[in-house]
């Protein structure tokens, strides 16, 4: 999620979308469970959520009329599934 909020604006500016769907996040909740964390830092649940919505302001910034925030999905694994339903929670 963090990566992807550089890369927003130029792809925004170049194409000049009307509707933009944004489909991200599930990565970040698989590691936050990830036992190896030496490349990056782990992201709490509230922090993705907060990208995830910083990701839609910047693309209506950008001239976007239309941002749509796919909720993430949920797996087969009750600790991932709360962390997933929070961030979903918090993004609604």
């Amino acid at each position: 999620v963090d990566e992807l909020y550089c890369y927003v604006t130029p792809h925004v500016d170049k194409f000049k979308p009307d509707t933009v769907l944004i489909h991200v996040g599930g990565n970040n909740i698989f590691d936050t469970e990830n036992e190896n964390k030496k490349e990056k830092p782990e992201l709490h649940t509230d922090e993705i959520a907060e990208y995830i919505i910083k990701i839609g302001e910047k693309c209506k910034n950008h001239g976007a009329q239309n941002v749509m925030i796919s909720s993430i999905l949920t797996k087969k694994d009750d600790t991932l599934n709360r962390k997933i339903e929070e961030v979903n929670y918090i993004v609604e």
